[in-house]
């Protein structure tokens, strides 16, 4: 190989990224695709695990034709909570759940409320929430039992691209931890907690450290993408759990913060930060690390949300490239001039009530990235023990203009100070 270089590969909730590094760290490619999101009903949360996998032979496949040569390793990362029932080859029997899902948050409070609630949270160091795959799996056996009793397997969206890429059950120590399933301390699915689910340890992916690999990729797959049988495949982490690696975030000094489709300050610590009432997480970056930190669920989201409703087409933005690359505020702005704002299903204070207009739009925006930053901001103080956020204005600062990035606005450090 010439020029050697490493892809690593995020398959997130609304696309799959790849990036192409040297040796030295200097980037040489991105590649994107997106996919649809599906919402049948209130609270469902769907993808097609066929379109990922299609996403993610893609990414690859115009890595390799852009740069002219297969790398040397490809590592993956993948967005948390995914649910997937397979049968024993790996076909989906049903959409991928994804973690936005809500369709199973009563069983998720009435395991928060039982006897037995807060030594689940501790066993598995992940929130009792809907967004769990214990939460999802407890679901489909009440309300789809006949797909239960079919299912072999439930799998996340990286193990059923890693059963197309080796034919192997397998799954990391960082999604594992974020299944509510699995114990943190013993690296091992919890008996105890298979047990409330019903479900066998056979019914799941073997567990290994992030740094497990693997070569001889299936030909077919190989193929389809463009690449040697035997290119190297490192399992990697999670999305939350990679963004700390990457960021340098370490130990519990500091703190990440990332707003993508959804949003989450996270610390790095040697051992689980518990907060039953705060519901912290705690996920494994390695089989000695944990990542802890607290989520908000409407990052990138919210914002398409909004784009939905008051343009009224109903359309999914989350997908849509150009919009991440333009003045959000001007374009939606523009576009509200023309046709107006569509009210219907959102309360609004009563001084937007009737506008349009790049103004009010860019105004409205701002708000939504406030939001975010803001609730993220609140989980500080569940790691300060004085019940306030810290007020240094830097880390303040920072997080607030990482919200105001996303919704291409710009705002002066005297505004910043005010909304503090």
């Amino acid at each position: 190989m010439q020029n050697p270089y490493i892809i690593g590969i995020d398959i997130g909730t609304g696309s799959t990224k790849a990036v192409s590094v040297d040796l030295t760290g200097n980037i040489l490619q991105v590649s994107q695709h997106a996919y649809p999101t599906f919402r049948p009903e209130p609270g469902y949360s769907e993808q097609d695990p066929e379109l990922i996998w299609n996403a993610f032979k893609s990414c690859i496949r115009e890595t390799i034709q852009t740069l002219g040569e297969a790398p040397a390793a490809i590592s993956l990362s993948s967005a948390m909570h995914s649910i997937i029932p397979v049968d024993e080859y790996g076909t989906a029997l049903a959409n991928l759940i994804t973690w936005a899902d809500s369709r199973s948050e009563s069983i998720a409070e009435t395991l928060r409320s039982s006897p037995q609630g807060e030594n689940l949270y501790r066993i598995s160091g992940t929130p009792l929430h809907a967004m769990a795959p214990l939460s999802k799996i407890l679901w489909i056996k009440q309300h789809q039992p006949e797909l239960f009793s079919r299912t072999a397997k439930f799998i996340s969206i990286k193990e059923f691209i890693w059963f197309k890429l080796f034919g192997q059950f397998e799954v990391d120590y960082a999604l594992a931890s974020a299944t509510g399933l699995f114990d943190i301390l013993d690296l091992s699915w919890s008996s105890e907690i298979l047990d409330l689910a019903g479900i066998p340890v056979s019914r799941l992916s073997l567990p290994v450290n992030t740094s497990f690999r693997r070569t001889n990729v299936h030909a077919e797959a190989a193929q389809e993408m463009n690449l040697p049988v035997t290119t190297i495949f490192v399992m990697g982490a999670s999305d939350g759990c990679c963004a700390n690696l990457g960021s340098a975030v370490v130990d519990a000094s500091k703190a990440a913060l990332t707003i993508g489709t959804s949003g989450a300050v996270r610390v790095t610590s040697e051992k689980p930060v518990y907060n039953f009432k705060a519901m912290t997480f705690n996920y494994l970056l390695d089989e000695k690390t944990f990542v802890c930190g607290g989520p908000v669920n409407n990052g990138g989201l919210a914002i398409d949300w909004a784009i939905q409703q008051l343009r009224g087409d109903g359309h999914d933005c989350l997908g849509n490239k150009h919009l991440y690359r333009v003045d959000i505020r001007r374009e939606v702005g523009q576009q509200f001039s023309r046709v107006g704002f569509n009210y219907k299903g959102m309360a609004l204070p009563g001084d937007l009530a009737g506008k349009a207009g790049s103004q009010v739009a860019g105004h409205f925006f701002r708000g939504i990235g406030l939001d975010d930053t803001l609730q993220v901001g609140e989980y500080k103080h569940e790691y300060n023990g004085d019940g306030e956020i810290d007020d240094d204005p830097f880390h303040i600062e920072i997080s607030f203009r990482i919200g105001v990035y996303t919704i291409g606005d710009d705002f002066g450090k005297d505004q910043v100070d005010t909304v503090t």
